[in-house]
């Protein structure tokens, strides 16, 4: 399992640096998730993993988000918890700034 060297803010906006051990960049963006820590940079030793940059106003299509709200409304009701709901859309979300 690759070593990643990253650079993030927590929720305060603090900027925090470390290493954690991961598969690939996605399972390093979910660890760090559930840590409240949203990854700015990555490197795996000798590589770089781009992050896509998320200053840029851009919008959620309207269609967008009522299939997030529909989606997320469905699993509430079943009785998932909150943040196992937001994981699994995040995961399935393609759009980097939604």
């Amino acid at each position: 399992m690759p070593t990643y060297v990253f650079k993030g803010k927590n929720r305060l906006n603090e900027l925090v640096a470390g290493e954690r051990d991961a598969a690939s960049p996605v399972e390093l963006r979910s660890l760090l998730r559930r840590e409240q820590i949203v990854m700015t940079q990555a490197t795996e030793k000798g590589r770089v993993v781009s992050i896509p940059k998320l200053g840029r106003r851009k919008k959620v299509g309207a269609k967008e988000l009522a299939v997030f709200t529909r989606q997320f409304s469905v699993m509430i009701d079943a009785g998932l918890l909150l943040v196992q709901c937001l994981d699994r859309l995040a995961d399935q979300q393609q759009n980097a700034f939604f």
